[in-house]
């Protein structure tokens, strides 16, 4: 994508004004800094965000007409390792304040991102909000319930495959052991449900 310009974040121009960035920022948490900047650039620049792990696979001209879009990692998450929005879009400000007013009641839980925008996006009205599919930006999950799911095979992508997001979770190192047992827990639950999903599917047949 020669035509596009890559525009740098980084601690010159930190939004140190945000009370969840400094708290963040003070506590070493630098992934939930960099989670709360994504939006606060896509907010007050606009343009497409993606994190350093994610190869492109053509460019994004069919989304530059939305007003903000995001692709599912899995049936019931989307993920933020890919966002496009327009300037000032009112979700994003949404997530902000979700998150500073966390900071300001002096109880920062750092949840995943992830967590925070479906919750929101469950209560979100009709804010233009595109949702893409699955093999759109996220094809592969190495989480994934369906097995086939969590390998980068060519089999898992589609004419719909923007991106691939190749999960290198650099952020796990910062997460707190309690988050960690609790993401475990979610996706061991998620692994279980669908197995019983899948049990339930073979006796009705």
């Amino acid at each position: 994508m020669p035509e596009y310009s890559i525009v740098q974040w980084n601690e010159d121009n930190l939004y140190s004004e945000s009370p969840y960035v400094k708290a963040a920022y003070q506590k070493k948490r630098y992934a939930f800094v960099a989670d709360y900047m994504r939006l606060w650039a896509l907010y007050n620049e606009g343009g497409i965000y993606m994190d350093t792990d994610v190869e492109m696979v053509k460019p994004f001209d069919d989304l530059l007409g939305e007003k903000i879009f995001l692709g599912r990692q899995s049936p019931t998450s989307v993920g933020v390792g890919v966002i496009g929005a327009t300037k000032g879009h009112p979700f994003l400000k949404r997530i902000m304040d979700s998150l500073d007013a966390e900071a300001m009641s002096g109880r920062i839980t750092f949840m995943p991102l992830p967590e925070l925008v479906d919750s929101l996006l469950a209560s979100s009205g009709n804010e233009d909000i595109t949702i893409l599919p699955e093999d759109c930006c996220y094809p592969y999950n190495p989480y994934s319930p369906e097995v086939i799911r969590r390998k980068p095979l060519l089999s898992n992508m589609s004419d719909k495959t923007i991106c691939v997001h190749h999960w290198e979770g650099s952020w796990l190192g910062e997460i707190s052991l309690k988050t960690m047992l609790h993401l475990r827990i979610r996706h061991t639950i998620g692994k279980a449900k669908a197995k019983v999903r899948t049990l339930s599917f073979r006796r009705s047949t």
